[in-house]
């Protein structure tokens, strides 16, 4: 692209934040990833309402949970669909497979941003399997202290905003890490 204008092209545009910024996110991951993917896709939306409750305000620790477990549901069945093989096959890592895909994908230096990214969807796992399973609460008071949100929650509310913002941003790295390679035309994992 840059060879063909002559110039270095524009820099992604954040998204604004709102309502719908997390399934906006979702969505233009998606289309990057099919671009550097050969059309496929990252995420399957299996259910429609399920997704759209994420757009949602949520008032008691029940409404936190389920955001939760359908955000963790939509990233999990993602991972599943990657076709890379990860050497960090572990528990703690359910998002490894996307982590290796990128990395085969990009730049050195990019990598680190990435793996970052993909670590915070990670905590947002691991505050899911807490809720889930009570060998998993360690995990989710240090992914509370890592996304800076009080443990326990006195204010669900702020809590999945601030949490939901912090995935916009990291799903926005991740898009941002993959347009550089469909830009570059590198790293089509060959």
């Amino acid at each position: 692209l840059e060879d063909w204008l002559g110039e270095t092209p524009p820099a992604l545009p954040q998204l604004p934040a709102g309502p719908l910024s997390l399934a906006a996110a979702l969505d233009y991951l998606n289309v990057v990833w099919r671009l550097t993917h050969d059309g496929e896709r990252l995420f399957a939306f299996p259910s429609a309402e399920r997704t759209t409750r994420l757009a949602f305000d949520v008032q008691t620790s029940e409404e936190f949970a389920a955001h939760l477990s359908a955000f963790a549901d939509i990233l999990r069945e993602a991972n599943r669909r990657v076709k890379a093989e990860s050497q960090k096959k572990h528990r703690d890592r359910p998002l490894a497979r996307i982590e290796a895909d990128i990395a085969a994908r990009s730049e050195v230096d990019a990598i680190a941003r990435a793996t970052k990214a993909v670590h915070m969807l990670e905590l947002v796992i691991a505050l899911r399997d807490s809720d889930q399973h009570g060998a998993a609460t360690a995990r989710a008071v240090a992914a509370f202290r890592e996304l800076r949100i009080a443990y326990p929650p006195t204010d669900w509310n702020t809590s999945w905003r601030t949490l939901s913002a912090q995935a916009v941003d990291a799903l926005n790295v991740i898009r941002e890490e993959l347009a550089l390679v469909s830009e570059s035309g590198a790293g089509d994992g060959s």
